[in-house]
């Protein structure tokens, strides 16, 4: 008799009291056709209860631009093992990013084992085109010059061994993330010079690799090193 209510009282309170975690992998982010809500392909635990998920602010960097930072927080009570994949929608204004300081951030919201997603909020107040963007980055090419990204400027900076400065803008950025252990976030920037540079980052980590496609559709050599400096 005992032995039956202690097991009542453990699974009651399994039942009952909720897992505040930052438990779910952010496979992708962006902004819905509205402008109004961020969608984020998730994948976690799972399959015998709900899940709630919501966003914590976590600051912005004083730019303009601003650059924020947001944590995903998954609520559950759920302690079932399935593997689920869910499209989660988190509202803008339920997450209390509007105003005028937000307009035209970009957000990068952090998920558990290194997982992220980055977005462009919109023009607050005025309808636009949602923008995936990736995290500025800083390369050494493999010819030695110094490549810089900035996808809230749209602007791909190259600067040679002998000191000469190129800028070039960006014209659409592309974002998919490889299945793989750990997983992969590759980036694709479409400069103006009808050239693209491609960036991948494995999850969890800040240091990834790079190249660039040529007009011909060939790739150039490995980037010597690329770190995340967002």
């Amino acid at each position: 008799m005992i032995h039956r209510t202690f097991s009542a009282l453990v699974l009651a309170l399994a039942m009952t009291l909720p897992v505040f975690a930052n438990a779910a992998e952010i496979k992708s982010a962006t902004l819905d056709a509205s402008g109004e809500n961020i969608v984020l392909e998730v994948v976690h635990g799972g399959g015998c209860g709900d899940h709630q998920y919501s966003l914590q602010m976590q600051g912005c960097g004083e730019s303009y631009p601003a650059q924020c930072r947001a944590k995903l927080i998954h609520t559950t009570n759920d302690m079932c093992e399935r593997i689920l994949h869910r499209t989660v929608v988190v509202s803008l204004k339920d997450s209390g990013i509007e105003g005028s300081y937000y307009s035209e951030a970009s957000l990068s919201i952090s998920g558990s084992n290194g997982t992220f997603g980055v977005v462009y909020l919109p023009v607050m107040g005025t309808a636009t085109t949602p923008v995936v963007a990736g995290p500025g980055t800083d390369c050494v090419t493999h010819t030695g010059s110094k490549l810089q990204i900035r996808p809230v400027a749209k602007t791909v900076t190259l600067t040679t061994t002998a000191g000469k400065t190129e800028q070039y803008g960006i014209d659409d950025t592309d974002m998919i993330h490889l299945e793989s252990i750990p997983g992969i976030t590759q980036f694709t920037y479409k400069m103006d010079d009808g050239r693209s540079v491609v960036i991948s980052f494995r999850d969890g980590s800040a240091t990834g690799s790079g190249h660039f496609i040529r007009l011909s559709g060939d790739s150039s050599p490995d980037f010597q090193s690329c770190e995340y400096v967002n």
